[in-house]
Formats: structure tokens, sequence, C-alpha cells
């Protein structure tokens, strides 16, 4: 899956598909997400924070497994 501007393709082993959407993916996350900052609304975010965090901590240790080739472990919190 890769999700590039206004397109969203889903690769899978018989067929892959593209959905376009009308306006860029990340800019209305952003916008959202200032939105929810800016006014502390948190409805306007579809993901909990500590949730959101949690997300960003696993894709960067993701991130660092692949640079360093090495598993890379995540403390579990609560």
């Amino acid at each position: 899956m890769t999700l590039e501007g206004t397109s969203l393709t889903i690769l899978e082993p018989e067929q892959t598909i593209i959905l376009r959407g009308k306006s860029d993916f990340y800019k209305v996350q952003d916008d959202a997400f200032i939105r929810a900052v800016a006014t502390g609304d948190q409805s306007i975010i579809l993901a909990p924070y500590e949730e959101a965090m949690h997300t960003l901590e696993v894709t960067l240790a993701a991130n660092e497994s692949a640079r360093s080739g090495l598993p890379v472990t995540i403390t579990k919190r609560g």
C-alpha cells in the first residue's frame, strides 16, 4: 500500500487497486491536527492522542530496525 498526494495504491497478489481523492490526504490530516490543537477539540482527531503516539513509536522503531537490520524493542506502558 502506498499513499502519494491524492492517490492510494493497494497492491494485492491478483490485482492493483488505485483510489484517487480530490484533495491531498496528508494536507487534510495536517489541517485536522492543527485545528484540533488550536481549538483543543480532540473529537476532530479520529484516534486518541495516546494511540497516535504509540503508532508513532512503532513506526519509528520499524524505521530504525529497517535501517540497522536489528530488532528494536518497544517498552510496554501502563
